[in-house]
């Protein structure tokens, strides 16, 4: 089964569920929060708005580059 959705679109959700399990796995066996950062949680939420605007001016050229 395929969904056809936007990568840009789905991809913060992805990322963010990442961090959140890196989050949680670092404090249960750990016992602190370690590997996540800041800078972790800003590109799990930005990157994809980022390849939005970024489609928009290079439609063309990202899709012959992916196919």
């Amino acid at each position: 089964m395929k969904l056809v959705k936007e990568f840009g679109k789905v991809k913060p959700f992805i990322d963010t569920s990442f961090v959140i399990t890196a989050a949680i796995l670092s404090v249960a066996f750990l016992g602190y929060l370690a590997g996540v950062r800041e800078g972790t949680i800003i590109s799990a939420l930005i990157i994809g708005p980022i390849l939005r605007v970024m489609r928009i001016h290079l439609g063309y050229y990202l899709d012959q580059f992916l196919k």
